[in-house]
């Protein structure tokens, strides 16, 4: 009961007691009235009593203010707090309570693939052997808007049509139509968003990344289109996106040709311009210089008329009502449950009657003021949005949340107020925290370095690891040392064993603490950020693996058992640093001897090392913090070496493309890194492997990995027995991808990743160094539901966070802490 409801209650009871002391005053029973009344007195003071609800507000900062919540104009933001916090999808990430990733059935009761048992599969163009195209979705019969009012199928039907009106053209509606972006897209649905099209041409890609297969023939140059708008298989992106992201050297020719120059002055300002002769040659060189070499690979590039557009009902489209709690999801394309599951956290529902009684035609098109503020929104969420000022977006506790009484969330959803405060600059977010009106401080880097110890710290590593990456062929580096002509040696860098005691020589861990306090220490290509399963719920971290720690462990030299100094795998792999100087030591003694015998190096003779580390005009100060560093373990190595005194590297800045400038041998060294989807280390080991994933600048002045020979050793057919077969690194690494070899058989691909991954440390072409991380720290009100990070729900979320104070004895805290809490 509210405290409302009690004083409503105790005006009740004031009146009747009045009542009855008038008439026993008249009855001449006035000690009798007397006592009644100390007994209302004292009932009213006790409902008076009733303790206070205790609130628990999570406060948090925000880069802007969000003015739109409409979920059909709305891009998936993850920082719009009324998005995150006032909706709710069919689905949720969630936890076990292990701390392991799984789906959390929320505006469903369930959902379930019935593609088999689906009887009208003609009409969806689904065939016999398909699944994945039919999801039966169960709805969530508790589910109401905050004002009570329910939610069910027709709520589900009547906001996806809004959703994919073709006179509104929401921005949101592509996640339900675009086969090529989304998994998700509806069956039909393309052509109902496009019934303001009718008429006018369907332009489809030519090539089909699932069946590879193309369309069209080479020869029907006719009926070959090119947008540079639109995405392709060839880049993952539109030609404009891949241009402007990997630079035009991937569109240059050696004569300086720009063939993306020549193909976008050919289409203009045209969404889609038919193939000519022109435009066909400069799509043979761009695959010349990229590409894979088959004869075909242009057209992946390229899209083809399909027919015309008709106009289509919504009653065709697929997305079906089978009774008031029941829909069928039909969609365009296959998909895993993960897949669709993960589509379905995002929700797309509306309240119709607020939403259509805000539309407007505005320069041809019907908008709506839907979400565009608090009175024309409609929160059913765990929160709901109750006030939003100049500066700061307020949410309560939704009471009308199904979340509250379902007993499915209890320990869940503390928070009972939520404030997003518009904060933009570093320092004033931080003094915010300290004085404890933030719960949340994201660190950079100056921040990461004051904070580093802190108990309240947690650290997310992310996928993009630094390396020394080199120039190893041996005539490069003797044109390179002829050029310079400034005595110094770079011969060396020939020798793996001078890498290799580079590497050994870099104490990582304090290489770290020194300059780069907001990375990690790496010793392996791909970081512990990399997950094998795309949804990180099956145990899945690459490098927590037995066959990723067997791996390094084994080409750091590391052996385990009981008479070993480790007596397990993950004792000797918890000791890895990936430093030792005196390893280093015997190396460059090892390489001295022989340079010298091979004449490659002269008694005395100084290596400078340069080390293009950026672009910039200027090296940052944590690059000549790391510099400083580097020399001063160098120096430590090379003591009691030939060496001593002679080997130092230097940081420079300042190149345009210092990756190709590696290959090219234009410099003996530089930094730089590969990053990767956390979900595809199978595709990102490519960067190192293949051509057309890299641009050509797979460190391969000195390795070329279309030639180089790998063997490998595994039960490849499971059939018990092992053999052993020899690849090219870039035939393993293809034979891991699309529907190739290996790429369905999850155990060969590990063994094969890990063999790669490794194979490429022993070149010392590169040398992983760090890795980078996210930071961030939390209050002392607060606590997260889990200490280690999960790519889906990250540390657990609203969805688990606790408190340590409730809003009031957290005030009463600071204040005795001096009203400034320490964090350091």
């Amino acid at each position: 009961m509210t405290n409302a409801g009690v004083d409503s209650n105790i005006s009740v009871y004031a009146h009747i007691w009045r009542y009855e002391i008038l008439r026993r005053i008249f009855a001449g029973i006035l000690v009798v009235v007397m006592v009644m009344s100390l007994v209302g007195c004292k009932e009213d003071k006790k409902k008076e009593s009733a303790p206070k609800e205790k609130k628990y507000t999570y406060n948090i900062s925000i880069d802007e203010m969000y003015g739109d919540y409409n979920p059909h104009t709305l891009e998936k933001d993850e920082s719009n707090p009324v998005d995150l916090y006032c909706q709710m999808g069919l689905v949720d990430e969630a936890a076990d309570v292990n701390g392991k990733f799984v789906w959390a059935y929320e505006m469903a009761e369930g959902i379930t693939d019935i593609t088999g048992s689906f009887g009208d599969k003609g009409n969806y163009g689904i065939q016999d052997n398909e699944t994945g195209r039919v999801w039966q979705i169960k709805l969530n019969k508790a589910a109401t808007w905050e004002d009570g009012k329910a939610i069910n199928a027709d709520t589900y039907l009547s906001s996806m049509k809004l959703m994919l009106d073709s006179k509104m053209k929401n921005t949101g509606a592509y996640v339900y139509y675009d086969e090529v972006k989304s998994d998700v897209a509806i069956y039909n649905a393309k052509y109902y968003y496009n019934n303001d099209l009718k008429g006018q041409p369907i332009y489809a890609l030519i090539y089909d990344n699932t069946l590879n297969s193309y369309a069209v023939t080479m020869e029907d140059v006719g009926n070959m289109y090119i947008s540079l708008i639109h995405p392709t298989p060839f880049w993952g992106y539109s030609l404009k996106d891949a241009y402007n992201g990997y630079g035009k050297e991937y569109f240059t020719s050696a004569d300086g040709t720009d063939y993306y120059k020549i193909i976008e002055k050919a289409v203009g300002d045209n969404e889609y311009v038919l193939v000519n002769e022109e435009i066909l040659a400069a799509l043979q060189g761009i695959c010349k210089i990229v590409g894979d070499g088959h004869t075909e690979e242009f057209m992946e590039m390229l899209y083809y008329k399909k027919g015309a557009y008709e106009e289509v009902s919504f009653d065709n489209v697929g997305l079906v009502k089978v009774d008031d709690y029941t829909l069928n999801y039909i969609t365009a394309k296959s998909v895993s449950e993960d897949e669709f599951l993960k589509g379905m956290t995002k929700n797309w529902i509306v309240d119709e009657e607020m939403y259509v009684s805000t539309i407007k035609e505005d320069n041809g098109l019907s908008v709506t003021d839907y979400g565009k503020d608090i009175v024309n929104y409609k929160s059913y969420g765990p929160y709901k949005l109750v006030n939003k000022e100049e500066d700061k977006l307020i949410m309560t506790k939704n009471e009308s949340w199904y979340g509250y009484s379902d007993g499915k969330h209890d320990g869940q959803f503390q928070t009972t107020d939520i404030v997003a405060k518009v904060v933009s600059d570093s320092s004033t977010r931080e003094q915010m925290f300290i004085e404890g009106k933030l719960d949340e401080l994201i660190l950079n880097d100056a921040l990461v370095n004051t904070y580093k110890n802190s108990q309240y710290k947690y650290t997310a590593v992310e996928t993009c690891t630094y390396r020394w990456i080199f120039a190893t062929d041996f005539d490069k580096l003797v044109a390179l040392e002829k050029n310079l002509n400034d005595g110094t040696n770079k011969l060396v860098l020939s020798y793996d064993g001078f890498r290799k005691a580079l590497s050994y020589a870099i104490d990582r861990e304090k290489l770290c603490e020194v300059s780069t306090a907001s990375f990690k220490p790496a010793i392996g290509l791909l970081s512990e950020g990399y997950y094998l399963d795309d949804y990180g719920h099956k145990d899945s971290k690459y490098r927590d693996t037995l066959e990723a720690k067997k791996a390094l462990v084994g080409f750091y030299g590391l052996t385990y058992g009981e008479s070993e100094s480790f007596k397990n795998l993950g004792e000797a792999y918890d000791s890895l640093t990936g430093y030792d100087a005196e390893k280093a030591k015997e190396m460059f003694k090892a390489v001295y001897d022989k340079a010298i015998s091979d004449g490659n190096y002269k008694e005395g003779q100084p290596i400078k090392l340069r080390c293009m580390v950026s672009s910039n005009k200027e090296l940052t100060k944590w690059e000549k913090a790391e510099e400083t560093a580097v020399n001063e373990m160098l120096a430590f190595a090379t003591k009691g070496t030939g060496f001593e005194g002679m080997l130092t590297v230097e940081y420079v800045c300042g190149a345009d493309n210092r990756y190709n400038d590696c290959v090219e041998g234009k410099i003996e060294m530089i930094k730089g890194a590969w990053s990767g989807s956390a979900v595809s280390p199978y595709t990102t080991i490519g960067m190192y492997t293949l051509d057309e994933y890299a641009g050509k600048v797979q460190e391969s002045c000195g390795f070329d990995p279309a030639s180089e020979v790998l063997g490998i050793s595994c039960d490849f057919d499971g059939n018990g027995e092992v053999e052993s077969i020899n690849k090219t690194y870039r035939e393993w690494t293809l034979s891991l991808i699309d529907e190739n070899q290996y790429a369905n058989n999850e155990k060969v691909k590990l063994i094969v990743l890990t063999n790669l991954e490794m194979g490429i440390l022993s070149q010392y072409q590169c040398i992983p160094l760090n890795t980078e991380t996210f930071s961030r720290l939390i209050s002392q009100k607060i606590n997260y539901g889990f200490k280690d990070y999960n790519i889906m729900y990250e540390y657990g979320g609203i969805r688990y966070i606790t408190y340590n104070y409730d809003d009031d004895s957290f005030k009463a805290y600071i204040k005795e802490q001096g009203d400034t809490l320490k964090y350091q």
